[in-house]
């Protein structure tokens, strides 16, 4: 497995979701597009992703995709090349990540999902991978929120041992996926063709059945996503308060 030495220079923003638990809002607005403190919310990913150097972006849409293209555009005004993939259906995540090949399959890359917010630095988080020498590594974050569907479960290597709802025995740390990764090509050689998959169940999940190595990233900072109209109330109160990023300032906005 080749790892890039250099910063990654490519990303996948997953921007297909139907937002279902933030209807009524996405009736009308895909969720990529709600606004927090009148921008996008994939503006600020989009805006993170540039200022540590990721140069091009592959999204995904579905759900009025239409408006997110016409929203960002080519990203010239990000300074940035922003690149679509379509899809009739939904894919999921490991569907839409595999459609997007072509485009990610020559270094390593970042793959996010476009409705977290995240005070992540990008660099150290690629330093980390570097030395990991994974497949792939997850950004983790300690929680003891109730409404996870699957906890992701670490040794004290910071190694993944599993992803699941049932709570693991042993001395394991239980924490939760932020939806930020950061992954070798090598991932595509286990995801299917051209159908409806699960990253997880699909691409990690066979991987460490397959004895490859996972690494987690424990973060501790700001993260936030933004599934439920209750975390939305909580995001928007949060920013109004105080500016809650240090990876990004506001000045970084007015220079995209």
């Amino acid at each position: 497995m080749t790892i890039t030495k250099s910063f990654p220079q490519k990303a996948m923003l997953l921007a297909a979701g139907l937002g279902e638990r933030l209807r009524p809002l996405t009736l009308t607005t895909p969720k990529p597009l709600i606004p927090i403190q009148g921008r996008p919310l994939i503006e600020y990913n989009l805006i993170l992703l540039k200022k540590f150097g990721v140069k091009e972006v592959h999204i995904n849409l579905h759900h009025l995709g239409d408006q997110i293209e016409e929203k960002l555009k080519d990203g010239s005004e990000f300074g940035i090349k922003i690149f679509y993939s379509r899809e009739k259906t939904i894919l999921g995540t490991g569907g839409g990540l595999k459609a997007a090949q072509k485009f990610l399959e020559d270094q390593t890359f970042f793959l996010m999902n476009a409705d977290v917010f995240i005070d992540l630095n990008l660099q150290d988080f690629f330093e980390f991978h570097q030395k990991q020498k994974s497949v792939a590594s997850l950004v983790v974050i300690p929680s003891d929120r109730k409404d996870i569907d699957r906890w992701v479960f670490l040794n004290k290597q910071n190694q993944v041992i599993d992803i699941s709802s049932q709570v693991l025995s042993g001395n394991f740390s239980k924490t939760v996926f932020s939806g930020v990764q950061i992954l070798e090509p090598e991932i595509f050689k286990i995801l299917p063709e051209e159908k409806k998959s699960c990253l997880i169940l699909d691409g990690y999940l066979p991987l460490l059945k397959n004895g490859k190595k996972l690494s987690a990233y424990l973060f501790e900072g700001y993260w936030r996503d933004l599934g439920t109209l209750e975390r939305y109330a909580q995001v928007k109160k949060e920013f109004e308060e105080k500016w809650p990023y240090t990876a990004l300032k506001l000045e970084d906005f007015s220079l995209r």
